[in-house]
């Protein structure tokens, strides 16, 4: 496990194998709004890390995850988006969807 991953202090990370390689995924979850500011650092940090494929982001509402998804917009300039959203009602069918409308079903 890298070290640097766990300097994120995300709330789990998932060692994912893949037709034979290791990814590691971070996984986040979000009770209650926060304001924009401190989605975008969190963002800014974990697209900084090489170390991190994937951030799986859990939302307890719709406005939440919309709202994360927007700071994430304005940080990101190109399409490779590496944050996949949920929300706890979605939870239950476990897929994740990234901006791009990717799919990640597990």
């Amino acid at each position: 496990m890298h070290k640097s991953i766990r300097e994120l202090n995300p709330d789990a990370i998932l060692k994912v194998n893949i037709q034979g390689e290791e990814y590691y995924f971070t996984l986040e979850y979000e009770r209650s709004q926060k304001v924009i500011r401190r989605y975008e650092t969190l963002i800014k940090n974990y697209y900084q890390n090489p170390n991190v494929q994937a951030v799986l982001f859990i939302c307890e509402n719709e406005q939440i995850k919309k709202q994360v998804m927007k700071a994430e917009k304005r940080i990101v300039s190109q399409n490779e988006f590496k944050f996949f959203y949920t929300t706890l009602e979605e939870l239950n069918s476990l897929i994740f969807i990234n901006q791009n409308q990717e799919v990640l079903n597990m």
